[in-house]
């Protein structure tokens, strides 16, 4: 089901995973709204989400975050504001 293989890639690229998975069940709601422009910005960023993250699989994105510990704070407090949003809206 491929959960396993998200555990063994590690905490940021599940942070990912799961980002992208919350924003992708979230779209079908977005498509109910009367407001088109906020359906192309939100559509516009998935798009852009995805494929950010496109080319971290396969545990990637630890390795390039372990050269850095400053790129690993950046991205993984990037991503977790980024599923705050979709949470909560804030």
């Amino acid at each position: 089901d491929g959960k396993g293989s998200q555990a063994s890639t590690g905490f940021a690229w599940s942070l990912y995973h799961h980002t992208l998975e919350l924003f992708s069940h979230l779209f079908p709601l977005i498509l109910k709204l009367p407001n088109k422009q906020r359906e192309k910005s939100f559509k516009k960023s998935l798009g852009k989400l995805f494929l950010w993250g496109d080319g971290f699989r396969s545990g990637k994105l630890e390795s390039v975050l372990d050269q850095s510990d400053s790129l690993r704070e950046t991205v993984i407090e990037s991503l977790a504001a980024v599923g705050k949003i979709l949470l909560y809206g804030k």
